[in-house]
C-alpha cells in the first residue's frame, strides 16, 4: 500500500447477553445447564485482501446511542497480540450489563 490507509469500519451491533441468575425461573427443560463465570469479549477480525491481519495503530468503540467512548483498554503487550493477530475488542462482559443491546462503531486507524 502506497497511500495512507484508514481503515473506518462501522458495526452495528444488537447484542445481546443471558446469563443464570439465582432467581431465574426454574425450567425443567434447562435444568442440567450450567451456569458460568466465563468472562466473555467480542472481537472483530480484520485482514487485508491476501487473509493477513491487519496491525492497526489504534481503534476506538463507539456507543452509538450516545457517543460514549466504550473502547476497551489494553496493555502493551495486549495490544501488540491483537495487531499480530488482526483481532480487536469490540465489547466485553464489563462494558455490556446483562441482556443488553448496544449499537456500536469500530474505528480502525492506520497511519495515525
Amino acid at each position: 500500500y502506497s497511500r495512507l490507509l484508514g481503515i473506518a469500519i462501522s458495526l452495528l451491533l444488537a447484542i445481546t447477553q443471558i446469563s443464570c441468575n439465582s432467581d431465574d425461573n426454574y425450567n425443567s427443560d434447562c435444568e442440567n445447564a450450567a451456569c458460568t463465570y466465563q468472562f466473555v469479549t467480542i472481537v472483530v477480525s480484520i485482514r487485508d485482501q491476501n487473509e493477513n491481519p491487519v496491525a492497526l495503530d489504534s481503534f476506538e468503540v463507539i456507543n452509538i446511542e450516545n457517543g460514549n467512548d466504550m473502547t476497551i483498554s489494553l496493555s502493551s503487550s495486549e495490544f501488540g497480540t491483537a495487531q499480530q493477530l488482526g483481532q480487536y475488542p469490540l465489547v466485553d462482559d464489563l462494558s455490556i450489563n446483562v441482556n443488553q443491546e448496544r449499537q456500536i462503531q469500530f474505528k480502525g486507524f492506520i497511519n495515525s
